[in-house]
Formats: structure tokens, C-alpha cells, sequence
């Protein structure tokens, strides 16, 4: 009998920190400074995105305030969703109009940080936190191209100013979790934190997967089965 979700995210997550350190004193080794801090929650009004596996952990530990920001963020949602016109336009949307991830606590700090998917783990910024909240689209054209010249691409996910090295370590790891649950059931599903944290909760899920037929009806149920925030695998 395979080991229950929790313990394999978990070991994911003690492996993904154990080698961080090494990552990060090579990148600052080699010119990066980090500026993420707790408090600052630039970074958590992006599209945060998540492994099923990761969702499944944070659903079995909300508390009711959380699993009714939950709501009211996927509420927000889909209007986003229907308005949207491409990636980029949602992606735009969703930090102007669905609103910071609804785990973000009153003092702007992640009210779930001890099982924070790899996505989040992974974000290290080389800027203060004011470029993180930052519209690029409405920064005057010499200022962007100022920000985009000062980036270092051997260092960083260019155009983004985030450190590559985690995120690539991330990834790596997103893929183990993504081939175990095909492996386990069948299918893989990633996308928005907080939409699979909403289904985990609403299939009443304990400890694992849904039959992908349930899981299915489920996405379509809820408004949100869509390329922008979920990508199901068979």
C-alpha cells in the first residue's frame, strides 16, 4: 500500500529545502541578493499554482476563516475567467480583480507556510518587494526596458526577476509528485492553489484521489475547469 499523500508531499518539500541552501549560496556566490521577507506578500497575488497532492495537504488543514476566504476568492474568480481574453489577460486580471491568495493573513503573511506548495517555496526575489506587485504594462516604456536590462538571464527566469535555480528544482520535483499520482490513479492534476484546495473540500477528500470520472464532474460543476487554471493529465 503506497504511502498517504501527506507523507510523500512532505518528504517532497524536506527534499526540495534540503537542497535549497547549496542553490542559494551559489546564486548569491554569483551576484544575486534576495529580498523576500515574511510580512511582504508581493508575490502571493500572482496566480499561485499547485500540484493536487499539495492541495490535498493544505485542505485537511484549514481553519473556517480560511475555508471561507476560499470561497470568497473563487467567487472572485470566475468572472476573471469569463473575461479574460488570453494568458496574459487573465493573468492581469486575476491580480487586479480576484485579489491576493486567500491564505495571506491579516498581518500579510501565509497563513499556511509550513505546507506552502513548491510553486510558493520556490519564488526568491532579486528586487525589493515593490517590483513584485508591479504592472509591467503600466510602467513607462524607457522604465521597462531599464528593469529588463538590469536583469542577469544566467541568474534569473528571465523576464522575471525570481531566481531560476529553485524554480527549476521545483519543477523537478512538481514532476515526481505529477508522475506518482499517475502512477497511484491514474491522472494528474496541477493548477490553481486555491481552486483545487475548493475541490478537495468540496469532494469531501481525506487522504486521496477522487475517481477521475467524480473529479471531472466536479471541475465542470464548479465554473472553473479551464486552460487558464487547471491542466488535467491521463
Amino acid at each position: 500500500m503506497p504511502a498517504p499523500w501527506k507523507d510523500l508531499v512532505t518528504a517532497i518539500h524536506a527534499r526540495f529545502e534540503g537542497e535549497l541552501g547549496p542553490l542559494l549560496t551559489d546564486c548569491r556566490e554569483r551576484g544575486a541578493r534576495t529580498y523576500c521577507a515574511a510580512g511582504c506578500g508581493g508575490c502571493c497575488t500572482l496566480n499561485v499554482g499547485a500540484t493536487l497532492a499539495e492541495a490535498l495537504v493544505v485542505a485537511g488543514g484549514l481553519q473556517p476563516a480560511q475555508i471561507a476566504a476560499v470561497t470568497d476568492y473563487l467567487n472572485r474568480l470566475r468572472p476573471v475567467l469569463a473575461e479574460a481574453t488570453s494568458l496574459k489577460d487573465f493573468l492581469r486580471r486575476h491580480r487586479q480583480s480576484a485579489g491576493p491568495c486567500p491564505f495571506l493573513d491579516d498581518r500579510q503573511q501565509c497563513g499556511i507556510y509550513s505546507f506552502r506548495p513548491l510553486a510558493c517555496r520556490a519564488l526568491f526575489s532579486t528586487r525589493n518587494s515593490a517590483w513584485c506587485g508591479v504592472d509591467f504594462a503600466d510602467l513607462h516604456p524607457a522604465e521597462r526596458q531599464a528593469f529588463m536590462t538590469s536583469l542577469d538571464p544566467a541568474l534569473v527566469a528571465f523576464p522575471t526577476h525570481f531566481l531560476a535555480a529553485p524554480q527549476d528544482l521545483a519543477r523537478t520535483l512538481e514532476l515526481e509528485l505529477e508522475g506518482e499520482a499517475i502512477a497511484r490513479s491514474g491522472f494528474s492534476l496541477t493548477g490553481n492553489l486555491p481552486l483545487l484546495v475548493g475541490l478537495c473540500r468540496n469532494l469531501d477528500l481525506d487522504a486521496d484521489f477522487p475517481p477521475l470520472p467524480r473529479l471531472k464532474t466536479a471541475l465542470v460543476a464548479s465554473g472553473l475547469a479551464h486552460p487558464f487554471t487547471v491542466t488535467l493529465l491521463t
